[in-house]
């Protein structure tokens, strides 16, 4: 008897998920749009991201924007020696931390 009436609570609140979640996987606003052959959704698809990077005028690529050995690049551009005390010539862009230091030394 008991057990019947524990079905009657839970068999409404089951059926009420069930239906909610039968209607977000059906509609056209659905928050996880799937891909599927001959929907609309692949025609809504954004244009593919070209392989090319983007470079304004006056600028070099980023390839191109390399310190030599020795040298990290700031935040702001220019280069600047590292200052690894003679135990590495090389130091990460943007915050100068020494790597592949020699003589069990850190950045």
């Amino acid at each position: 008897m008991a057990l019947s009436s524990a079905w009657r609570s839970v068999l409404p609140l089951w059926l009420l998920w069930s239906a909610a979640c039968s209607r977000a996987a059906s509609g056209d606003d659905n928050a996880f749009p799937f891909d599927i052959e001959g929907s609309s959704a692949v025609g809504r698809q954004d244009p593919p991201e070209t392989s090319e990077p983007r470079v304004a005028l006056g600028r070099l690529p980023p390839a191109a924007e390399k310190c030599n050995a020795g040298f990290f690049r700031t935040l702001s551009g220019e280069c600047v020696p590292c200052d690894c005390n003679g135990n590495s010539n090389e130091c990460l862009d943007g915050s100068g931390y020494c790597v592949h230091c020699q003589r069990n030394t850190t950045g």
